[in-house]
C-alpha cells in the first residue's frame, strides 16, 4: 500500500461494543443499480455484514453474509431468488474489502481490490424495494423458504468484529456511529512501537518519469547514497525491446556490467 493515510489506523467501528443502527432512508428507493463497499476484520465463522428491508415489498431483499470465512450475497426480487458466493479464509482477524457492483441485470463481485467474478441475472424482475439498511444485524425476524440451512442459521448473527466501511450507493451506514465516536472520544491513542514500525516500513511515493527519446536515461550514482538500498519500480512501455536498468561498476581495475532488458516483450 502506497499514500500519505497508509501509517494511520484506520477509523472503524467496533460492533462488539457500539450499538449501529439501522439507516432508515428518507424515502422508499426503487433501485436497479447498486454499489456496495464493505471493509471489515472478525474472526466470526457466521455473521450478517448487510441486510435491506422494503415495506411495500416484503420480499425485496439484499443480504451479505460471512459463512465459515465466505461471503455470500443473496438478491430477493419479489419470487426470484439468487444466491453468489466468493473468497474464503475471510475471517482471519485481518482486513478485508470487498465490494458489489450491480447495473440492473450485470452483477460484479470483487474481494481485496480484485475483481471475482460476473454474472447475469436471468430475471425479468430487476428493481428492488428498500427502505431501511442495516450493517452488522438482520433487518428480518424471520427466515426464508429460499434460505439454505446454513444462511437461516446465520440470520441471528451479530457481527463481532470491527467494520471501516461500509457503503450502500451514496449512503454512509457507519457515519452516525463514527460521529459519535468521535465525540465521544476525540483522543486517539496510539502505540510507539506500531509507529515506529510503519515509519520504518513506509514506502516512498515517487512521481513517474517519461522518456521520450530512444537515448534517454536517468543515473543514480551510488556513493550519493552511502548505505545500503534496493532498487525496484513500475513502467509502462509501447516498444517491444529496450534496456530498463543497467548496473555498471566503472574503475581503473575492472569494468562490471549486468543489465536489466525488455527483449520481444519478455524480461
Amino acid at each position: 500500500m502506497e499514500g500519505p493515510l497508509c501509517d494511520k489506523e484506520p477509523e472503524y467501528v467496533d460492533f462488539s461494543t457500539d450499538n449501529v443502527p439501522s439507516l432508515l432512508l428518507p424515502k422508499s428507493i426503487e433501485s436497479e443499480a447498486e454499489t456496495i463497499e464493505c471493509k471489515f476484520r472478525s474472526i466470526n465463522e457466521r455473521s450478517v455484514l448487510l441486510d435491506t428491508k422494503s415495506i411495500k415489498s416484503p420480499d425485496h431483499r439484499i443480504l451479505l453474509l460471512l459463512i465459515d470465512g465466505e461471503l455470500e450475497l443473496h438478491l430477493n426480487f419479489e419470487n426470484s431468488h439468487h444466491v453468489f458466493n466468493w473468497g474464503n479464509n475471510l475471517n482471519d482477524n485481518r482486513i478485508h474489502s470487498m465490494r458489489i457492483k450491480r447495473r440492473g441485470e450485470k452483477l460484479l463481485l470483487f474481494l481485496d481490490g480484485k475483481w471475482e467474478h460476473n454474472y447475469f441475472l436471468p430475471s425479468s424482475k430487476l428493481v428492488l424495494d428498500i427502505d431501511e439498511i442495516s450493517a452488522g444485524h438482520s433487518l428480518h425476524a424471520m427466515s426464508s423458504t429460499h434460505f439454505t440451512a446454513r444462511a437461516n442459521d446465520t440470520l441471528e448473527e451479530k457481527f463481532g468484529g470491527q467494520m471501516i466501511k461500509m457503503l450502500f450507493n451514496d449512503f454512509d451506514i457507519l457515519k452516525s456511529v463514527k460521529r459519535r465516536n468521535l465525540i465521544n472520544n476525540p483522543s486517539v491513542k496510539t502505540n510507539p512501537l506500531r509507529d515506529r514500525y510503519k515509519i520504518r516500513n513506509r514506502k516512498v511515493k515517487s512521481s513517474s518519469v517519461t522518456f521520450e527519446k530512444h537515448n534517454a536515461y536517468a543515473m543514480i550514482n551510488d556513493m550519493s547514497i552511502r548505505n545500503i538500498y534496493r532498487i525496484s519500480f513500475k513502467f509502462r512501455t509501447l516498444s517491444s525491446s529496450s534496456m530498463l536498468f543497467a548496473f555498471i561498476t566503472n574503475s581503473t581495475y575492472n569494468y562490471d556490467l549486468a543489465s536489466l532488458e525488455l527483449h520481444y516483450g519478455r524480461i
